[in-house]
Formats: structure tokens, sequence, C-alpha cells
């Protein structure tokens, strides 16, 4: 895992490193390790031209510790003031970009550049925020970001992602006294997930899923095809009276119960599966919202809830009310945008982190945000990113998918928060495999599988 920090935790970490007189040196090790880079990119410095522009804080000093250790080696290097950079002239191969850092708010007007030279950002595009990614309309467009200790939230979500170009994290030597936010990496997923033994039965691992309303067949399918694909030895699908005969066959067992019995017997049902998929394609009718509702009450194994099952809510405290029902029971909710609106009232702000973190200790369950980086928190506070994902996934069907996947990793014995998150990371790698340009949901559980192959080997 990879720390994130905030603008806040960063300007506390400075202060500490000014009382403890080691400024200079984490400027002169920043710098250095901008040089560094810098050096991978020119390939030799004797003549090459860089252009460096500096601001008026640390970020500036970063960049003219790395402007000397340039011409130290024979670079040709100009340094300019931010504020009075409005031109890179055209002969220039790399251009440093030290104008502002993290705590950049207001405007700023990057200079013109001519030519076309690579040009490296210091922690952030000069522009863009640091905690929320949002850009001015002057902002930098950066070629690579060097950013040191931590990554910052601004990096991967909002506009951040799209200037910041090639990523790397510097040890400047910063010492992080806590963080509770973290980038997922692969190695995170692999090393904490129950890949089974030979012991392991079809009972090991069960999960149920809700089925679908007639006409929303698919959204089972893909939902439970996933969490067999992934590893639950058992998938039981939940059947209102007359919508089995409707569904694909498949190894998922299906149980069809009498409408008027049917709570009653999901509530059971939960008490031998590990985990259950609630709410997608479902249904918004009263009687599909109220049955959803006292599911929610009642079952007493973890629930992925997704699609109907959130919408079922008027808000986030009429969801919170129900959770009340089982308090010791672990449940992951897994909003889009529009979904969180409904719940929040608002469209999440462009700090999502903070966003996600407070709905999750508000309903006192995991909330998983999606988008573009997956945003994961718990009810505690910690949170998780994960920008596996790939343009490829904006697909129908795809978030039934994602929620057979977690209650699968929920079954192997996850909690609700490791689930959300692992699975959202596998899901987004496992659509890398399947191309760049466009895919199908039914593609995913099988790309799924091959991800755990790979990762148990």
């Amino acid at each position: 895992m990879i720390p994130i920090l905030s603008i806040d935790q960063l300007r506390q970490l400075d202060q500490k490193a000014h009382s403890q007189g080691r400024l200079e040196e984490l400027v002169n090790n920043a710098g250095r390790q901008v040089y560094v880079a810098a050096l991978k990119i020119l390939k030799g410095t004797y003549g090459r031209r860089v252009f460096v522009i500096a601001g008026r804080g640390n970020n500036g000093k970063d960049a003219m510790v790395a402007a000397k250790l340039l011409r130290d080696r024979g670079a040709k290097v100009v340094e300019v003031e931010a504020d009075k950079c409005d031109l890179v002239p055209r002969d220039f191969e790399l251009v440093i970009d030290g104008a502002y850092g993290t705590g950049f708010h207001g405007t700023y007007s990057r200079p013109r550049l001519q030519g076309n030279p690579y040009v490296i950002s210091i922690d952030i595009p000069s522009g863009v925020n640091g905690d929320t990614g949002v850009a001015c309309d002057g902002a930098i467009k950066a070629d690579a970001t060097v950013t040191f200790a931590s990554l910052k939230a601004g990096l991967l979500i909002g506009d951040g992602p799209n200037l910041a170009g090639h990523i790397s994290v510097a040890d400047i030597g910063l010492e992080i006294d806590a963080c509770n936010t973290w980038l997922l990496e692969e190695s995170d997923c692999i090393g904490n997930i129950n890949f089974g033994k030979r012991s392991d039965n079809k009972w090991s691992y069960p999960v149920a899923v809700l089925s679908a309303r007639p006409g929303m067949e698919g959204a089972t399918h893909l939902a439970s095809s996933s969490a067999m694909h992934a590893g639950a030895g058992m998938v039981r699908i939940l059947c209102r009276s007359g919508t089995s005969e409707r569904l694909p066959v498949s190894e998922a067992v299906i149980v069809e119960y009498p409408n008027e019995n049917y709570v009653d017997e999901v509530g059971v049902e939960s008490q031998r599966c590990k985990a259950m998929v609630v709410g997608p394609g479902f249904g918004l009718s009263e009687e599909a919202k109220l049955q959803l509702r006292s599911i929610i009450a009642t079952s007493t194994c973890p629930l992925v809830i997704d699609a109907d099952a959130i919408s079922a809510f008027s808000n986030a405290q009429d969801l919170r009310e129900v959770l009340k029902c089982q308090p010791r029971r672990e449940v992951v909710i897994t909003p889009h945008d529009g979904e969180f609106e409904r719940l929040v009232g608002r469209k999440p702000l462009p700090d999502r982190i903070s966003d996600v973190r407070e709905l999750a200790q508000r309903l006192g369950c995991s909330v998983l945000l999606k988008g573009p980086a997956s945003i994961v928190a718990s009810s505690s506070g910690e949170v998780y990113v994960s920008n596996s994902g790939t343009k490829v996934l904006a697909t129908a069907g795809s978030g039934d998918v994602l929620a057979g996947l977690i209650a699968s990793l929920i079954a192997r014995g996850c909690n609700t928060f490791q689930a959300a998150a692992y699975g959202t990371f596998i899901h987004g790698k496992s659509a890398r495999q399947l191309g760049s340009y466009a895919i199908t949901a039914s593609a995913l559980p099988s790309a799924i599988a091959k991800w755990f192959e790979r990762g148990e080997h």
C-alpha cells in the first residue's frame, strides 16, 4: 500500500520538520530526486537545455536545487520566477515545473510552451488542488510528476490523473507519523486473500444472491457468475414466485419461495451463507422496496447492498435506522455518484475521500464509491483507493459483477472493507486484460478467474 496524505497532514509534517531544523535537508533531498528524474529523461546532461520554473515556496526551492545539480553536470539551465514566466522558448528539451505545489489555491496561468519539451512537475502539476484534483484553467500538463513521501489525493482523482503523467513517489526522509488513507497495489490483494485449501468443499464459501425482477435476470446471472468465478463454491439464487424459469441455466442453485413468505425464507437462508448480494435488478415498486428493507433488517450474514437496494432508501438516515436492526453484522454499500446523491442529498464533493469517509462513519458500515478511482471507506475512518479500473468498465452490468466478486471475498474471510477494496482492484485489473476500447460485463467473470489463478501461483 502507498500512503496518501492530505494537505493538512503535509502541513503538520512540514511544521514538525521546521521545528526539528530539517527543512533544508528535506529540500535538498527533494531537489536531488527531481534531478535524478531529469537525468533519466535527458539521458545525459552536458549541453542539454533545461528550463526551470521556480515559485516562492518549497517547490521553487526544490526546483533550484535540481537546477544547480544539472548545471554542475554541464547542462545549460535557465531559471525563471513563476510569476514572471509566460513563455518557454523553443530550444529547451526539459521543463521543470516548480511553480506551485500541493497547497495551491486560486488561479495560475501556465507559460506557453514552444516546441515540445518534456515536463516534470514537482509534487503535483502547478494549478492542481492537492486534495481534490480540481485544476484551474491554466494548470500545467506534465509528462511526469515526482511527488514526495506519499501520494496526494489530487494525483488520483479529479483532473489530477489527466495532468500528472507518470507518477513516482520519492523518499526524501520525511517521517510519516500516521496515515489512514492508502492506494492499493496488487500485492496487497494477493497477500490478504484466502485462495482456498485442499480440504474445502462446496459449502466452505457459500454466497446468496437475491434474484432480479422479470426482465432484469441478467443482473442476477452476472452477480452469481462473478461470485462463482471468484471462488464461491456454492451460489444460491433466491427467487420470488414466478421468476425462476427465466433465469439462464448455470451451476448456481435456484431456490424459489412463495412471495408471501419470501422475506422470512431469505432470513433463514442468510444463516446458511457467508455473504449475500442484495439489490441488483430487484425492482423499485413499493412492494419490492418493502421486501428489500425487511431483508436488510432481518438477514444475519454480511451483506453487499447494491443498486436497487440502495435506492430503496430515501436518505442515509433512513438506511442507518434499518442497519441498526443487526448492529453486529457487517455491511458494505456500493453506490455510484447518482446513488450517493440520493442518500446524501447532493453530488459527491470534489474532496471525494472525505465525503466517502464521512458517509461510512455516519452509516456505521463500509462504503464503496465507484468511479475512475474508486474509494472505499470503513466505519472507523480508514480509506483504500483503487485506480486499477479502466473506461471499459463503464458498461451495463459491470457493477453486478463487482457485487458478486465482493460477496465471494467476504465468504472467503475478508471483512467488508477489505472485500470491497480488493474486489474493486481485481475488477479493474481483470477488465484491463480484456482490451482498451469496449467489453461486455459477461466477459468479466472469466477474466476474474484468471486473475485468481495468477494470484494463487
